[in-house]
């Protein structure tokens, strides 16, 4: 698979019924991704909102319209150099993948959300370079380190039967390794909700 460290991204006006305030599209080889952004602000820092999808190029101009489209599936090297070569991002953001309760799961799509914060900025309740349990006023931090290979859906299986279905899990993407760091928070510690879909 070509990589995206180098594509070009082209600003595109947002046609798609969601509140993005850019959209980008880039086309390596015989794909074409596409980017919605928004801007917000938590407890945890200011952050970066991207709802990101991979298509056939014939099939773009669909995702434009609907960002909906069933897409093809996407890797997590291919998230995390997508954050890596946005122009406003980079290698000095951290992105989060969340795993959300199991209730709160949306999965129609392969549509993928990243927040993606200043690693200078970043503030979360955890350690982003953690091992094992961490210990807070609101419980344990699972810290563990994954296979870069296991894919979105795998992972919340994996978290819905070792931590339970209410629980809520985050992958935090920096840089590429070949394990990502995986934090589960307990029960009583919340997301922010500006991070929830």
């Amino acid at each position: 698979m070509e990589r995206l460290d180098n594509c070009i991204w082209s600003q595109r006006p947002n046609t798609t019924p969601f509140p993005f305030e850019e959209v980008y599209t880039t086309q390596i080889g015989k794909v074409a991704y596409c980017v919605g952004i928004r801007f917000g602000n938590s407890q945890w820092g200011e952050f970066t909102y991207l709802i990101m999808a991979k298509v056939l190029p014939e099939k773009q101009k669909t995702l434009l319209e609907r960002l909906s489209y069933p897409a093809e599936l996407m890797t997590t090297r291919e998230k995390i150099q997508i954050k890596n070569s946005l122009p406003m991002l980079g290698k000095d953001f951290v992105a989060l993948e969340i795993y959300p309760p199991e209730k709160e799961l949306i999965n129609d799509a392969n549509v993928y959300h990243l927040w993606v914060f200043s690693k200078s900025s970043f503030r979360p309740p955890f350690t982003i370079r953690g091992k094992g349990m961490q210990y807070s006023p609101q419980g344990t931090i699972v810290h563990e380190w994954m296979p870069i290979t296991i894919d979105w859906g795998q992972k919340q299986n994996y978290k819905n039967q070792k931590f339970g279905f209410e629980a809520c899990a985050i992958d935090i993407l920096e840089d590429e390794t070949d394990h990502i760091h995986f934090v589960c928070l307990p029960h009583t510690m919340s997301l922010p909700p500006e991070l929830t879909f």
